[in-house]
């Protein structure tokens, strides 16, 4: 059963605001509507099952007024619909430009000024916390070179998914790192880590996301394999903990991805428990990473800033940059990065993914 809730704003004088809600069964909104006195008066928005935005625009008194945006559950546009207090335009093409003159002609009277409004930037940035994303599975490859070390260029390797059918999901993930060194070519543990997450939408927020995850190191643990799995993290500082020499670790996160029409904020707060070291039996890792970017439902050009560092020594930590982007076409986006890591070489970082 769909739920509604309205949440109803009484002002000293004048009218009536309030806001109408009404969600799917996982708790993530169906439809926002601005009433005023009771009817509908503002901006009015849907969204699919998927959480893409299904449509938006604005009542004026009850009806619908203006132009109206209607989008695909993959994000892109489907058709613009121009309403005077009825449907009497409509186009395929995003771009098109009604005749207003002759529509206020033949309908009624001249309209107020719509209001123009294009569906959120896709949300996908290849260096935060992926498990914020959309529901995927994909594959990210990596270069980078030495940088101010003499351990030599660094290729990296990842696959992942995450699925999440209602308010709870999974996510897994796997990782490896090769690199060549005055050593020799070593090559780090491969790294899988799998766990829950939680995803929620809250109004004027944004969607918010919490992870609870179990990591661990297989196959050759010598101190050079973990050399390469050092270089790794410079290509995701999100992901640091994987080149820690210990058995396992357990990481937490929370994540909040916010989107205007035009823009699109990612914010990562995350603590990582490592246990089994050989020096100690346990440390931790403090994350705090954040994405602005900027375009539109099928590209988004952005900057990232990470950072790590350990919460019983901060003199040992990890700052990066990078510039990157990210387009789709239908449910397939490539998105990639160009960064910089305190003491690094510069990374490029290449991802591929469909969405489920």
């Amino acid at each position: 059963m769909r739920t509604a809730a309205v949440v109803i704003l009484l002002a000293a004088c004048g009218p009536s605001i309030s806001t109408e809600r009404t969600t799917f069964p996982d708790g993530h909104l169906e439809s926002q509507y601005t009433l005023q006195n009771g009817q509908r008066h503002g901006l009015a928005r849907t969204w699919h099952s998927n959480r893409a935005l299904e449509s938006e625009g604005h009542y004026v008194n009850g009806k619908r007024e203006g132009t109206f945006f209607y989008y695909h559950d993959d994000g892109t546009f489907s058709y613009q619909a121009l309403f005077i207090r009825d449907e009497v335009w409509r186009s395929m093409n995003r771009n098109d430009v009604p005749d207003r003159q002759a529509i206020v002609d033949e309908k009624f009277s001249r309209p107020p000024d719509p209001t123009f409004s294009t569906a959120t930037p896709i949300a996908y940035f290849t260096g935060l916390d992926r498990t914020a994303g959309q529901d995927r599975v994909g594959a990210q490859v990596g270069v980078g070179g030495p940088g101010d070390s003499s351990f030599g260029a660094s290729r990296h390797l990842e696959a992942f998914g995450l699925y999440t059918p209602g308010a709870f999901g999974g996510y897994a993930q796997v990782a490896y790192t090769t690199l060549d060194s005055d050593i020799g070519g070593v090559g780090s543990p491969v790294v899988i880590e799998g766990g829950s997450r939680y995803r929620r939408d809250v109004p004027d927020v944004g969607v918010v996301t919490a992870r609870l995850g179990v990591l661990g190191n297989l196959g050759d643990r010598g101190s050079d394999s973990f050399i390469a799995a050092a270089a790794g993290s410079f290509h995701r500082p999100a992901d640091a903990v994987a080149s820690a020499n210990a058995d396992v670790a357990i990481r937490t996160s929370a994540s909040i991805v916010h989107t205007t029409p035009l823009f699109v904020i990612q914010a990562d707060l995350g603590v990582d428990g490592v246990f089994g070291q050989p020096s100690s039996t346990f440390d931790a890792l403090g994350r705090l990473n954040l994405g602005l970017g900027f375009g539109a439902p099928w590209a988004l050009a952005g900057v990232e800033l990470t950072n790590t560092v350990v919460l019983s020594d901060v003199g040992r930590r990890m700052h990066g940059i990078g510039v990157g982007g990210a387009f789709r076409v239908g449910k397939v986006s490539v998105h990639g990065l160009v960064s910089r890591v305190y003491n690094s070489d510069t990374c490029l970082n290449l991802v591929v993914s469909h969405e489920l």
